[in-house]
């Protein structure tokens, strides 16, 4: 079975989210696009309520 993430951990979402891994010490994100996901957990499951993408909303949910 595959390990839940360990969601205090930015070592383990950012790369759930977007796909890479975070950077090594010493190393930036210099020209690399930044992403956000605001969600909330609504009778267990999750539910995005805000994407924003370097700085830009790019998704809210009708209620926001």
């Amino acid at each position: 079975p595959r390990r839940s993430p360990d969601l205090a951990s930015g070592r383990d979402f950012v790369p759930l989210l977007s796909g890479y891994a975070p950077p090594s010490a010493g190393e930036s994100y210099t020209g690399k696009r930044a992403g956000l996901i605001l969600f909330t957990l609504e009778n267990g499951k999750m539910v995005i309520q805000k994407a924003i993408i370097t700085g830009n909303a790019v998704y809210a949910a009708k209620d926001n």
